[in-house]
């Protein structure tokens, strides 16, 4: 049964978030990704995104679908999908399966998660692999065997790392927590420097194309990629309007869980972890923070795009949360069980249903 569980919440996902897709050509970021997908623009500046071109352009060529829809069913796809791995993080993290169900469900309805299932985005492509690559990180570390991962596998997830910063650039946010879960498995013997040396020869492969891209594009654009990151990082650095923009970061994280007992999941979740799993409360604290403090000052229309991974690690840290809060108010297997009949209504039915009000 608990194998199960994954596909079968992926499944959900997708029938949801297709009965909501965004129907065909749309506005603003959405109606140029969908442009250039449909011209297979590969151009990589502050608007080009050649990898998330590469995927969305054969669908836009599909029998029978619309191309611009096709690129919103690219980001229902992904984002349902981006649910698997993050379901198996939060097992890996000590929840039970009703727990990572609740919590990945949550997740998928959350506000900014869901926006961005629905519309043509580069975002869901981030989220799937992000996690992926996380879940990987957290099986290596806790698996019985050392060196769980094959040089071949850390030589791929290198790759696939620096790929995706050919979606966007934001997975680089990223990388200070991998190389935390990296730290922490060389020190418990499951890396080595083979591996170490595979994964970086993987992201700089990965990465060169988009670095080549990005070079030419400057030549016509007038920035380099090696300006572009200095740049972006001291103005995330430099808060121009602190107070404002701390009322605005709790004003969008409520507006994610309305009910805010995923919130409330995510706290008592990582007091968990700190207790038994510091290597991994480290790690997501390590994540959270990188991606909140880049996106808390940076001053673009649709900066609440940016919180979005951090909305990942939130629901992650919820799921032994919620286990730990079914304890505290049930003591048998069936009163946690219909425990959690209301909490499904709390954090899966109501916000939809907040969302519409």
């Amino acid at each position: 049964m608990g194998r199960l569980l994954p596909p079968a919440i992926v499944l959900a996902a997708i029938i949801f978030y297709v009965a909501t897709l965004a129907p065909g050509l749309l506005w603003g970021d959405s109606a140029k990704f969908q442009r250039m997908a449909w011209q297979e623009d590969l151009r990589f500046d502050e608007t080009g995104h050649p990898l998330w071109v590469l995927l969305a352009h054969p669908l836009t060529r599909m029998p029978g679908l619309d191309p611009a829809g096709a690129c919103n069913l690219l980001s229902a796809l992904l984002s349902a999908l981006a649910l698997w791995p993050a379901f198996r993080i939060m097992r890996r993290l000590g929840a039970s399966s009703a727990s990572a169900t609740l919590a990945s469900l949550a997740l998928a309805v959350s506000h900014t998660f869901w926006f961005h299932a629905v519309v043509a985005e580069v975002y869901p492509l981030n989220s799937f692999v992000t996690l992926v690559l996380l879940d990987l990180l957290t099986i290596n570390l806790q698996s019985d065997r050392p060196g769980a991962l094959r040089p071949a596998s850390w030589l791929m997830m290198g790759l696939v790392f620096g790929m995706a910063s050919g979606n966007h650039l934001q997975v680089l946010l990223w990388l200070p927590g991998y190389l935390w879960w990296m730290r922490a498995a060389w020190r418990a013997d499951r890396m080595n420097c083979t591996a170490v040396a595979l994964a970086a020869g993987g992201f700089v492969t990965g990465l060169a194309p988009f670095v080549i891209l990005r070079g030419s594009a400057a030549s016509l654009h007038g920035e380099a990629f090696s300006s572009l990151m200095p740049r972006l990082l001291s103005q995330a650095l430099m808060p121009s309007t602190p107070t404002k923009d701390a009322a605005q970061f709790a004003g969008y994280l409520l507006y994610q869980f309305p009910l805010p007992l995923v919130l409330v999941g995510a706290a008592v979740g990582l007091i968990r972890l700190r207790r038994e799993r510091p290597i991994d409360l480290t790690g997501l604290a390590i994540l959270y923070a990188t991606n909140v403090l880049f996106a808390f000052s940076y001053q673009v229309p649709d900066r609440f795009a940016f919180y979005l991974p951090s909305y990942l690690i939130i629901a992650l840290a919820a799921a032994p949360g919620f286990d730990r809060m079914a304890g505290w108010v049930a003591a048998t297997p069936r009163a946690r069980a219909a425990w959690l009949l209301p909490v499904f209504a709390v954090v899966v039915v109501a916000p939809p249903l907040l969302y519409a009000l």
